[in-house]
């Protein structure tokens, strides 16, 4: 087995991390094999999808027309929970992450993720900007 963290400051909400995930899995080690990767965060996850600038604008107004900016969340409500009182004000990053997942597990093949011809790993960013550092833990099995 064999772990690593990696930390990541995204500077967008889609962020391509297939080549840092390959990097290091060559670094690992590991030809053939399942990793596991895993974000500390509650509004960062992980998704595959396809790379193409058209495509990403599509699922970004995807989101803003089902979990609109325009509508008051409970959870913005700081006031009413206990939390520091510079706590973010991010309801509307938790309602979104429900189309993603703080876990993704992948085939290893020759040393690389094992992705479809047009297939890319994202780092999916909910929590807006600015944009906070981000923990993955990777595990290779």
């Amino acid at each position: 087995m064999y772990k690593s963290i990696i930390k990541i400051l995204p500077q967008k909400e889609f962020t391509d991390i297939t080549n840092i995930i390959n990097e290091k899995i060559e670094n690992s080690g590991y030809g053939e094999g399942i990793i596991l990767i895993h974000s500390l965060h509650t509004t960062a996850g992980f998704k595959i999808m396809e790379n193409e600038i058209l495509s990403l604008s599509d699922i970004d107004d995807f989101l803003k027309r089902i979990v609109p900016d325009s509508i008051p969340y409970a959870h913005d409500k700081i006031n009413l929970r206990q939390v520091p009182p510079n706590e973010r004000v991010n309801g509307i990053s938790h309602v979104r992450m429900l189309f993603f997942d703080t876990s993704i597990s992948i085939p290893i093949e020759d040393g690389k993720l094992l992705l479809g011809e047009w297939q890319r790993l994202f780092l999916i960013e909910m929590d807006g900007s600015p944009c906070r550092e981000r923990i993955i833990i990777l595990t290779i099995i």
